[in-house]
Parts: C-alpha cells; sequence; structure tokens
C-alpha cells in the first residue's frame, strides 16, 4: 500500500507534527471547549489544512524536486488540498470570518511561492488546527484567553525551529524570522562569518529574552498542553 502513497505524503507521516495536527482536538474535547462529536471532523479539517502548508514548505524552500519532476504538479496538489480544506472548513464554521481567514492565508502564500519572501507570523497564526478549531468555538473570556496563548505557543515555536536550522536556512538562502531579522539588520550580506557572528552575539540573546517573556504569558491551562510543555522544558534549556 505505501507504493500508492505519494512520497511527500510519507515524508508527512513521519513529522512529528503531524500526529499533533490530528489529536489536537482531543485535547480540547477532554476540557471541555468541544463536544466530544466534533473530534472527527476537525481531526480531519486539520489534516487536509495541514498538507496544505506542508506542501507549501516544501515548495518555498525549493524541495520539490525531492518527490516530483516538476514542481507544477506539486503545486495543483497543494491547491487541491486547499481547496478541500476550505470547503471542509465552510461546513463546520460557524464564523465567516474564520473562512475569510483562511482564504487570505492562502493568497499570502501564493504571493509566496512566486516572491520567496515569507510571512511567518501570518502562516503560523493561520495553521489549519488553529483556524478550524476557532471557527466552532464560541468567543467568551475562556476561548479568548486560551487562543492569545495558541498565538503565542505557535510563535515561539516558529522561534524554536528558526533557532534549530538557522544555519541550514542561510545556506540554503531560506528565509525565516531569524533570516529576516539578519537581513534586515545587515542590508547585503557579503560573508558567511559576519552572518553567524551578528546571530550569536546580537541576535539569539534578543530572542532567547523574548522567548522567556513569551513563556510568562501563557496561562496554568496551557501550560498542560504536552507539546506546549515539552516545548517549555526545551526553551527553558536556553541560556538566559
Amino acid at each position: 500500500m505505501s507504493d500508492e502513497i505519494p512520497e511527500y505524503l510519507l515524508k508527512l507521516r513521519k513529522n512529528p507534527f503531524t500526529k499533533e495536527v490530528v489529536l489536537y482536538p482531543n485535547w480540547f474535547c477532554d476540557r471541555g471547549y468541544l463536544p466530544s462529536n466534533m473530534t472527527e471532523v476537525l481531526s480531519e479539517c486539520n489534516l487536509l489544512g495541514w498538507i496544505s502548508f506542508f506542501l507549501h514548505d516544501i515548495l518555498i524552500d525549493n524541495e520539490a524536486k525531492e518527490f516530483v519532476n516538476n514542481s507544477d504538479q506539486l503545486l495543483l496538489q497543494k491547491k487541491k488540498y486547499e481547496q478541500i480544506y476550505l470547503e471542509k472548513l465552510e461546513e463546520i464554521s460557524n464564523n465567516s470570518n474564520i473562512c475569510k481567514s483562511a482564504k487570505k492565508a492562502y493568497k499570502i502564500m501564493e504571493i509566496e511561492t512566486v516572491s520567496g519572501v515569507t510571512e511567518v507570523s501570518v502562516i503560523e497564526r493561520s495553521k489549519p488546527y488553529y483556524l478550524s478549531l476557532k471557527s466552532i468555538l464560541n468567543k467568551n473570556v475562556r476561548t479568548e484567553q486560551l487562543f492569545k496563548d495558541l498565538d503565542t505557543y505557535l510563535l515561539l515555536k516558529q522561534y524554536n525551529d528558526d533557532v534549530k536550522d538557522f544555519r541550514e536556512d542561510v545556506l540554503a538562502s531560506r528565509y525565516s524570522l531569524l533570516t529576516t531579522m539578519v537581513q534586515n539588520e545587515l542590508g547585503a550580506i557579503t560573508h558567511e562569518d559576519q552572518v553567524y557572528a551578528f546571530y550569536l552575539d546580537s541576535l539569539v540573546p534578543n530572542v532567547v529574552k523574548r522567548m522567556l517573556e513569551l513563556l510568562e504569558t501563557v496561562c496554568t491551562e496551557m501550560n498542560e498542553y504536552p507539546p506546549f510543555f515539552a516545548l517549555k522544558k526545551n526553551l527553558l534549556k536556553f541560556p538566559s
């Protein structure tokens, strides 16, 4: 059966974040945010959205050749999953603005695929599990705080990934929060040593400080979310 599965889906299946995306609704249901009968449909919606974002990352990082002979093939697959995801989101949503947010995110992604410029914060806030959950949660003080915490979690996760992947991103000329910060500070970069010196001496201390500040803003309940708890343990290992 594996022979029939596209290579990019095999890679996605090995990605630890895939499991988080699919199981995320269970955490909400267990805490009474959502009725238990919504778990399956939200998990399906999340997975569809995550596949399309995953394919976007492959395209923006110029990794399509690892999976297909022509990147246009992957682009068509990405658009197919986008459309199915948007249809599923509209089907379950009680908030039309959520669907508009998803469509806006995909438009931004289309521009990125052409220009190579990444607006990470917009994409991170528009991750599929975030929008699908927000689409059906009733707005109140409790959920508003939780979604602020989700924003913080996603930003921390992005910072953590960018710190870990910085050298690889620079060598591959990939855009990230951190490479963009370096580019803005240094302008035209002509020497690799200059990049790493600035990164280690100036950028990392400021980013670590910012991450530790963000950790302080997250409510107790979010600290019980296993992936966030694991991320927090990792971030607290950074030197302050």
